[in-house]
């Protein structure tokens, strides 16, 4: 857990009917400052207050945000804007996806021999 003085600078709305927020710190000691790098992309729980925060404030449940996307979504849809950036048309993604994702278990059932 990370505890730092800090202030909620600005907040938009997202399309999913989520926040975004902008948090301002003061500045960190270079160990809290690796611990929010750690943090980068992680899902966890949010707590913000005026007061100071006891860890018993903070929910020990795993979070489950609804709607989130499966693994295999992100692939789809990073792959996706991979072809966009390549030049590729919409309409040929299935093929190029193809491509991609038959190499892609071709390698791993090559890492599964290398292991007989």
């Amino acid at each position: 857990m990370l505890k730092a003085p800090a202030q909620v600078s600005k907040v938009e709305t997202t399309s999913d009917g989520g926040l975004k927020l902008t948090v301002h710190t003061s500045e960190l000691m270079p160990s809290d400052k690796a611990e929010v790098m750690n943090l980068h992309n992680k899902i966890g729980w949010f707590v913000f207050s005026v007061t100071d925060i006891e860890s018993s404030d903070i929910p020990d449940e795993p979070v489950e945000f609804g709607g989130q996307k499966t693994l295999s979504k992100q692939l789809h849809d990073v792959l996706f804007r991979l072809h966009e950036a390549q030049g590729g048309k919409p309409e040929e993604f299935e093929a190029y996806r193809h491509k991609v994702m038959t190499k892609l278990i071709n390698t791993y059932k090559a890492k599964i021999d290398d292991y007989k």
